[in-house]
């Protein structure tokens, strides 16, 4: 089985077409962004899990100042011990923002994935009142050992929630092929009935899963926020899937098991990308015209 950071997929000549974009640094104001307002149909309402592939731009690392051009253009260097504070979650470059941002309960339905520490994966997850019990209100699933993910190679990043064979649930976050880090929950909300079927829980104009940016910077309620900067490639929704399948390093194959849907990119040019069974990721060009970059790039 690949570790972290290897590979060991071998070209097939058959396997399904894959491409990928492209999310650069921004001016403030100016942000490009992908968005999947509507997930295939059951995902989240038991055992569930989302994957995709990432290639990070080597950048620079810092600890910015919030409103400064390094936010803007660095990775964020810190990494604020999870439950240390109300708001230890706030600082990192956002990749996939799922956060609700409606009402008090704001942090409820949340699945975000940001980078800290030089470039770290942290999931973020919010399953209503068992992530309310912790300091934040949100559960964080992250690794503080792991190398930095910035070394000009592709790897595949996945969040899986299973169940404990109790009531409640083991969220786990996966790199690789492989769990690099788990956490707890007493529950087991059904997050598809409860907030993602229509995401209607979430603020009006930032329902759905925003990829490449913090979601109220992309739709323009803050000038700025870290977020992400690499390409993005295979988006694959799962319900209930195996080991074998979360360790599994080959393209994904449209009758594989537990499959809901997957984005593969390849389009090649255009404004969406369209899964194999209907879902869709808008892609949003910033304010100025700045525009996502397709690409034949891929991990395979």
């Amino acid at each position: 089985m690949a570790g972290p950071g290897s590979r060991l997929y071998v070209s097939d000549p058959e396997a399904p077409t894959n491409g990928s974009i492209l999310f650069v640094s921004n001016a403030a104001s100016d942000n490009e962004y992908g968005r999947i307002a509507t997930v295939p149909n059951g995902f989240g309402a038991g055992e569930f899990a989302i994957s995709f592939w990432l290639l990070l731009t080597t950048g620079t690392a810092s600890s910015f100042s919030s409103g400064t051009s390094q936010e803007r253009t660095d990775w964020w260097a810190g990494d604020a011990s999870p439950y240390s504070s109300s708001g230890w979650w706030f600082d990192g470059n956002f990749c996939m923002d799922g956060h609700t941002n409606a009402g008090s309960a704001f942090y409820d339905g949340t699945l975000s994935l940001q980078f800290v520490d030089s470039g770290k994966p942290r999931w973020l997850f919010g399953d209503g009142a068992a992530a309310n019990a912790r300091t934040g209100d949100l559960h964080a699933v992250q690794d503080t050992s792991l190398a930095s993910l910035r070394d000009s190679t592709w790897h595949k990043l996945a969040f899986r929630r299973r169940n404990d064979g109790g009531s409640g649930s083991i969220l786990e976050s996966w790199v690789d092929g492989e769990i690099i880090a788990t956490e707890t929950s007493t529950s087991r909300t059904n997050m598809y009935t409860t907030y993602w079927d229509d995401f209607a829980v979430q603020a009006a104009a930032q329902r759905g899963f925003f990829f490449g940016a913090e979601k109220q910077a992309a739709v323009g309620i803050f000038s700025q926020y870290a977020d992400y900067k690499g390409r993005i490639a295979e988006i694959a929704f799962w319900d209930s899937p195996s080991d074998a399948t979360m360790q599994s390093l080959d393209p994904v194959e449209d009758d594989d098991t537990g499959l809901l849907d997957v984005i593969r990119f390849a389009e090649g040019s255009g404004s969406t990308a369209t899964g194999i069974n209907g879902t869709v990721m808008n892609l949003n060009n910033g304010a100025s015209g700045q525009t996502i970059a397709w690409g034949s790039q891929n991990p395979f």
